[in-house]
């Protein structure tokens, strides 16, 4: 069944102007329009010429898709030691190649799970992890229920096969994709972009679980085994198909001497490229399929700096992600690029409402429809509705005019809950017993969390949550277990026998006591990527500045609306008709005042507080960028939240703090900085107090370490604002930046 449209925008000469400002939604979405069949046609007459190549590329790798997809497993070693791995039988016979690296750490016998859900013991037969070469091999061991079964498989190319350039597929159960363990394989699309003896390097994405995964021609051969990946989301790395042949022998027979991988030479192909995912010459190709939609891109700035982008759903009505904006601008004004000769235009924008579900907020943006270049965008603009399979092609629009990517879906349906990352969850922050006397016991207060701020204390005694008695633990989690960011709830406790009632707004988990997702990336990843219900996720390589824009099809059809980047292989991509279906549930749904819908974006920030031992944590993950270079990475330990790329003095970065009481505080920094860009002179600001210190020396840019920077005389409790800054330009960089800590003293204590 072809895919349906629906018209989602519509001329303004249509629109008439309403009473009540979001009414124009229901407009927008609910008008009459020309007949769909017309609509689709118009835009393939258009445009089929333009782009058969990339047709035929998507057409060919969706059906690849659906035939290897049967042949790709996930290897396990069982309950004890949880592995995240990925094969493919190549064999009938029930021979699976897989990495190296992946069966060197497993015992021989294992566990081998395939698409469906059903599991077969394995027999590892042999392995090599060495130089270029990352390969092992692994037996289906047979029940006598699967008698002679044929297992589905796919082939391997032949030795020389493969060119520069060339589009390839990589199929594995990437552990960031999703958490569901029956998942089928997800698929990542790119290019060859190098061949050197033993190694082919490719521009789709993989991550931890993808080792061993198969790396398919368009002929649906394996030409490569997935080994490994570097920081950038281009830099991927396989055991080629001139590798496979020439170590199978060994791998199949241990008394076959396996070839020296320091003296063996393959194919080398590093001449000049013949295109890659980011050819500009490939981009440039498709500016005439997203010119249409750009003028309803728009950008989200705080003062100069970008923070993310919007879509202009309705005139002066503007999606955008809401976490994104509630965590990195204080000031919110919507920006619209020149399409002409004109300059860009600024607009002032309010919230008017929040979708949680989506983490959507919708802004309004008054004298945006009367833009002049809204025009260009006029006339009708299809959406894709349904059948969006596994290996479809779609195309990342820019508010400038041209197309700033290209991406391909991973698998034909995801859907993402809060167990696929309970870093998402609403968290209340304590660990609690029961108390013996029907209530629940506070044992401890997470500092920095939603519980910290509104007063709870260790010993307080939980007797309801909004009404309803909570005796367990359980019944604790059942209460929250369908709220949502921002939602307002009410704790009955007692404290020094008397009974006592807070309202608290539940917020987000602090970064210290945060879970993540698991991913090989330093690419910096959304605060909030889960919950979201229905979804298709993408390979995307698009930064966190342009979440919040819409996606389109080779048709230039609506596809989707990014609202969040996963992992190093997946950005998040909400269905456009769930879009829809969102603004409609707004336009029904009793409106927050300016005062409430601030509440709930505040919500998403963390106001730091003191933990049990005094000392304030001032992760990077929850500060504020106040500048256009410095951004988020992800370089700490177990993959935290880092800033770099601080290379203008003018950049900086903020904090929200409650000082509990006045007194003297030691400034502690963990940063990371090799010692030739060392010693940048810095300012850490705690509301009117200051002091100086330096950048000191670490091993590399990765190593982090604490120093101290001096002691604060804090006279004035209360919620402070900390700022850091340079006060120099640096040689390189100021530093990577981990986090600030401010620890109480006693009035004994000095710096040594």
């Amino acid at each position: 069944m072809p895919p349906r449209n629906r018209v989602i925008w519509i001329p303004r000469r249509l629109v008439p102007r309403p009473h009540v400002g979001m009414m124009t939604l229901l407009l927008v979405i609910a008008l009459a329009v020309p007949s769909v069949t017309d609509a689709s046609s118009t835009v393939r007459s258009d445009q089929a010429d333009d782009f058969a190549d990339l047709r035929s590329v998507e057409s060919t790798v969706i059906e690849i898709v659906d035939l290897a997809t049967p042949a790709v497993v996930r290897i396990d070693a069982g309950a004890r030691i949880r592995t995240s791995a990925s094969g493919v039988i190549f064999d009938p016979s029930g021979l699976v190649l897989t990495a190296g690296h992946v069966v060197r750490d497993l015992p021989r016998r294992l566990w081998v799970e395939l698409p469906d859900g059903t599991r077969r013991r394995g027999r590892v037969v042999g392995g090599c992890f060495e130089g270029d070469v990352d390969l092992g091999l692994i037996e289906i061991l047979r029940t006598e229920a699967d008698g002679n079964i044929a297992w589905p498989a796919i082939p391997l190319a032949a030795a020389r096969s493969i060119e520069r350039g060339e589009w390839v597929i990589a199929l594995g159960h990437a552990a960031s994709i999703s958490g569901q363990d029956m998942e089928p394989a997800a698929a990542r699309v790119g290019r060859v972009i190098a061949i050197e003896n033993a190694e082919l390097a490719f521009d789709a994405p993989i991550d931890a679980g993808d080792s061993g995964g198969p790396i398919l021609d368009l002929d649906g051969h394996i030409i490569g085994i997935a080994s490994r990946c570097g920081h950038e989301t281009w830099q991927n790395l396989a055991t080629s198909i001139d590798g496979i042949h020439a170590w199978m022998p060994s791998l199949l027979d241990p008394e076959v001497s396996a070839p020296d991988s320091d003296l063996w030479e393959g194919r080398t192909n590093r001449r000049a490229p013949t295109g890659t995912r980011r050819d500009p010459s490939l981009l440039a190709r498709l500016e005439t399929l997203v010119r249409p939609v750009s003028p309803r891109i728009v950008e989200i700035r705080d003062r100069d700096r970008l923070v993310a982008h919007g879509t202009v759903v309705a005139p002066d009505r503007v999606i955008a992600k809401a976490s994104l904006i509630a965590r990195h601008a204080r000031t919110t004004s919507v920006v619209r690029a020149s399409h002409g000769d004109g300059p860009a235009l600024r607009f002032e924008a309010r919230p008017l409402a929040i979708d949680s579900e989506l983490d959507l907020i919708l802004l309004d943006v008054p004298g945006l429809d009367q833009d002049r270049d809204f025009a260009l965008g006029d006339g009708i603009i299809p959406t894709r509705e349904a059948n969006i399979e596994a290996g479809t092609l779609l195309v990342v629009p820019s508010p400038a005019g041209n197309a700033s990517g290209i991406a391909f879906v991973a698998r034909d349906r995801d859907e993402l809950h809060f167990d696929d990352n309970p870093d998402d969850r609403p968290f209340l922050g304590i660990g609690s017993s029961p108390s013996g006397d029907g209530g629940l016991r506070v044992q401890q207060v997470v500092a920095n969390s939603s519980a910290a701020r509104a007063g709870l204390l260790v010993d307080d005694v939980i007797r309801r949550l909004d009404d309803t008695p909570v005796r367990r633990s359980r019944d604790l989690f059942a209460v929250l277990g369908d709220r949502r960011i921002g939602d307002q709830i009410t704790i009955e406790f007692e404290r020094d026998e008397e009974i006592r009632r807070l309202d608290l707004d539940l917020g987000l988990r602090p970064d210290t006591s945060r879970i993540g997702v698991p991913s090989n990336t330093s690419t910096g990843t959304s605060r909030v990527s889960s919950g979201f219900g229905v979804v298709h996720l993408i390979d995307a390589d698009r930064p966190l500045e342009s979440i919040g824009g819409p996606v389109i099809d080779l048709d230039g059809r609506m596809s989707g609306w990014i609202v969040a980047r996963r992992s190093r292989t997946s950005m998040v991509m909400i269905p456009w008709e769930r879009v829809e279906e969102s603004l409609a549930r707004i336009e029904e749904q009793d409106h927050l005042d300016e005062d409430s819908l601030a509440d709930r974006l505040c919500s998403y920030r963390i106001t730091a507080t003191p933990d049990g031992k005094g000392v304030i944590r001032l992760d990077a993950e929850d500060a504020y960028p106040d500048g256009t270079n410095i951004r988020r990475e992800k370089l700490g330990p177990e993959g935290r939240t880092t800033w770099g790329f601080w290379n203008r003095v003018e950049d900086a970065l903020e904090w929200s703090a409650t000082i509990d009481r006045p007194g003297r505080w030691l400034v502690q920094i963990r940063t990371a900085c090799p010692r030739r860009y060392s010693g940048t002179p810095i300012r850490i600001m705690i509301g009117d107090q200051m002091v100086d210190g330096r950048i000191e020396a670490t091993e590399n840019w990765q190593d982090f370490q604490r120093h101290d920077v001096g002691i604060l005389e804090i006279r004035d409790g209360g919620t402070v604002v900390v700022r850091l800054e340079s006060r120099s330009r640096p040689r390189e960089a100021v530093a990577n930046l981990l986090g600030i800590e401010l620890r109480r003293l006693r009035d004994r204590d000095t710096l040594e």
